[in-house]
Order: C-alpha cells, then structure tokens, then sequence
C-alpha cells in the first residue's frame, strides 16, 4: 500500500500537532496513523492495517469517513473476479459510498468546503475531455477512475480519513 505522494510533516498546528506542509486549514488534533481496509494483491484478500494518514495537497480536503456502505462491487473486488480486473486496480482502500466531516483542507480549497462540514463523495473521476463528458454522459467516460476502485487515487471510504479531490463532493444540510 504506497503512499509515496504523502508529504512529511513540517507545520504545527495550533495544537502543537505536525500537520502536512500544505495544510492551510484545520480542526482539532490529527493522529499521524489511522486503521484501513486495503486491497493489495490480486487475490481474494483484504488486509485491515494502520496505514498514515494523508496530507491534503493542492485542492484536497482531509474527510474523517463517518458512515460508509458496503456494496456488491466491494465483494466482487474481494474475490478479485472478472468484474473486479475491468473496475479495479491494487493497490486500494475500497468503499466508494461514503459520508464524512471534513478535518482538513489543502491549499486553494473553495470556502464553502470548510473544516466540520460534513460532506457526501462522489466516487467517479471523469476526464472532461472524451466525447461522452463533452455529451454529459460522464457515467461512461472513455477514461473514467473511481473513488474505492483504485483507480485514480488509492482512497477509498473503508479507513478512518481520506484525502479527496473530487469534482462533485456534496455539501451535505444539517436540518
């Protein structure tokens, strides 16, 4: 389970806490590890380890998952079946319907998407620029990614928080 891309912690929060270089905004203390759900060989396996917890980069948020499904996509990404080999790609956390509360955002991240907000992800990355985003059918993007696939990011909703840059997460109301 690679996380290369991490940044190493050179910023203390004003909880005397290390945050990442680029967190411009954030909420109570951090911990540097945190539980998770990882896909990591082509087999029928799942692996439940302490993994670091991300650093939100440019236009990242930080989201503590708070509720996630388990949907049938997971068990066939369990038994690495042929369904699994077309959506997927390990290394990966699954869980690609999830809920959360934003902890952290990285820099140039809209205001609207501030710390304690709770927020809904959307699981599909799409590239804009196929004939089928450009027809707004963006569900059968040429080069669609998915959040919980690996595909895109190695993210995905079944561990504690996860660094998101999506391009519909959804502000969820509180009434």
């Amino acid at each position: 389970y690679s996380y290369a891309h991490v940044t190493t912690p050179t910023v203390v929060s004003i909880y005397n806490r290390p945050l990442g270089k680029n967190y411009t905004r954030s909420c109570k203390m951090i911990p540097k590890v945190m539980k998770a759900l990882v896909k990591e060989e082509e087999t029928a396996s799942y692996h439940y380890k302490e993994v670091p917890v991300p650093s939100p980069e440019e236009g990242d948020l930080l989201v503590k998952v708070r509720k996630v499904a388990l949907c049938g996509s997971d068990i066939s990404l369990y038994q690495w079946n042929e369904v699994a080999k077309v959506v997927a790609k390990v290394p990966f956390s699954p869980g690609h319907e999830m809920v959360g509360e934003i902890v952290a955002v990285g820099p140039n991240v809209p205001a609207e998407f501030a710390v304690g907000r709770r927020v809904c992800v959307e699981n599909h990355f799409y590239c804009g620029d196929c004939y089928q985003c450009k027809h707004d059918q963006r569900h059968i993007c040429q080069r669609l990614n998915q959040f919980g696939h690996g595909k895109g990011t190695i993210y995905g909703g079944k561990q504690s928080a996860i660094a998101y840059q999506g391009q519909n997460e959804s502000i969820m109301r509180s009434d």
